[in-house]
């Protein structure tokens, strides 16, 4: 998550937080992302999520290593089919 969200940072010229990547991967696979926020911060860092999409390529890398490591336990593969 940290070296895509530096790869975001660059392209997009504004710092990219690793939440921030990951909430986009979940918003590529077509669910809701629910992220709880106590602060003003993280209520921004939420907001500027949602002004991009990780590529396909990107979401891909992250489907392989959700597969890699959750793959085993539940319904993972059939989430990421979607």
């Amino acid at each position: 998550l940290k070296e895509l969200a530096g790869k975001y940072t660059d392209k997009l010229k504004k710092r990219v937080a690793p939440v921030q990547v990951s909430l986009n991967w979940v918003r590529a696979k077509g669910a809701i992302p629910l992220a709880g926020v106590k602060t003003e911060a993280q209520a921004r860092e939420l907001v500027e999520a949602s002004k991009w999409e990780l590529d396909e390529a990107d979401v891909r890398e992250l489907d392989d290593v959700a597969l890699a490591t959750y793959g085993k336990r539940g319904k993972i593969a059939q989430l990421l089919k979607k």
